[in-house]
């Protein structure tokens, strides 16, 4: 499955992708695995507060071999090369709204994305994916105008920019049904408004090879993951004991950095 140059254009110039049903004929298997995942870690989430797993997907076989599906690995191919790297995965159970925010809007060497894969109906007021179209494009004066949103909706202080709630925000509302997949650039504007309190999603982070000359942005930036996970590894063990050879091409950038990685947790800890 390869992106057309329609699909594209449409990322980039607005950040996101939404693809209906992708998933639905697998979304039985993947549910289960996800429910599987907590069940094995002996994680109990009671509905107070946003539960996470990290890593999520390299814990199940199934999660896992996700990365060679020829849907996903033409999506990241497409939009990243074909010697991308997969980074990263969470899991999650959400409580209530989760503020404006990007992922990450700092500069960075390369593109990087984030795959969803909502596990329940989510709707505009019942936690579903709302976007600011347009708002990763750093150094835009669009994007630029809209970064504030990030700092002040956190307080509840949307009003004190722009007159109106964060919930108000004008913006997108990814409406999600089980086996949707989507999308977005890292540095998109995004959040939710209305869920309830379990709503499940696990996500998948990619991004370029990086270049040789930028490898230190790499590692200091696995390392910042690491240390706000608490892992001390890039990939779970279940992912590499199972990973193909071309998988383990993905992998591979990451796994060359796992030294380094490791004196770096160390030194911040020490």
């Amino acid at each position: 499955m390869n992106l057309t140059s329609q699909q594209n254009n449409l990322f980039d110039t607005f950040g996101y992708l939404v693809f209906p049903g992708l998933f639905a004929r697998d979304i039985d298997l993947i549910t289960k695995a996800f429910e599987e995942n907590w069940a094995n870690n002996g994680t109990n989430h009671d509905g107070s507060r946003r539960s996470s797993l990290v890593p999520f997907i390299d814990q199940h076989e199934y999660l896992s071999a996700l990365l060679d599906d020829s849907r996903l690995d033409g999506i990241a191919g497409s939009l990243l090369g074909t010697d991308y790297n997969y980074a990263a995965s969470d899991g999650n159970f959400y409580v209530g709204d989760t503020a404006w925010h990007s992922d990450r809007y700092r500069w960075m060497p390369v593109l990087t994305f984030k795959v969803a894969f909502y596990l329940d109906p989510v709707t505009r007021d019942t936690g579903c994916l709302r976007v600011i179209p347009g708002s990763h494009k750093r150094g835009d004066v669009f994007a630029d105008g809209v970064q504030p949103i990030a700092e002040d909706s956190r307080e509840g202080r949307t009003e004190n920019l722009w007159g109106v709630p964060p919930d108000a925000v004008p913006a997108i509302s990814l409406d999600s049904e089980p086996g949707d997949l989507v999308i977005f650039d890292h540095r998109l504007k995004h959040a939710s408004f209305g869920g309830g309190n379990r709503r499940r999603m696990f996500t998948l982070n990619y991004e370029a090879r990086v270049p040789e000359d930028q490898t230190e942005w790499l590692i200091k930036e696995m390392a910042k993951e690491a240390s706000s996970w608490g892992t001390s590894k890039p990939y779970g063990d279940v992912m590499l004991q199972t990973a193909p050879p071309s998988r383990m091409k993905h992998l591979e950038q990451h796994l060359a950095y796992a030294d380094q990685l490791m004196g770096l947790i160390a030194d911040s800890s020490s």
